[in-house]
């Protein structure tokens, strides 16, 4: 989901209303305009585990927001630089699954979609691959 933004507490507060409603495992946002910092906020108002990865509080940001409706273990996270690829692993009931959450630059970037190309493709036989746009 493209938030455009959850900076504002009334916003913030609406779209996660919104998205529990959903009943959703795994939820992945985009230009949230959030960063590590309001991880625990978002944390408290979600209620269930987040991860979040941003740079700025005024652009780009990506987060994942996880329900307590299923088990899972976090195997690793990988990150850019710039707050628009956040890469988790996880074990769900034996299941290895890679998710991609990614917020496309707005300029030209090769670099960006090379890593998200390789992204996929490592582990491509041995975990299910899931992304979020």
């Amino acid at each position: 989901m493209n938030c455009q933004g959850l900076r504002e507490i009334p916003k913030r507060k609406d779209v996660l209303n919104y998205l529990k409603d959903k009943g959703a495992g795994i939820i992945c946002l985009q230009d949230t305009h959030l960063n590590k910092n309001d991880e625990n906020d978002v944390r408290n108002m979600w209620g269930h585990e987040v991860i979040i990865h941003g740079k700025t509080s005024n652009s780009r940001g990506v987060a994942i927001l996880f329900s307590n409706n299923f088990e899972y273990k976090v195997k690793g996270i990988n990150k850019d630089e710039d707050g628009n690829l956040l890469i988790i692993d996880l074990n769900i009931s034996d299941i290895s699954v890679r998710i991609i959450n990614i917020y496309g630059p707005n300029s030209d970037c090769p670099l960006f979609f090379s890593t998200i190309r390789e992204a996929i493709e490592e582990n491509q036989n041995t975990c299910h691959t899931v992304w979020g746009l």
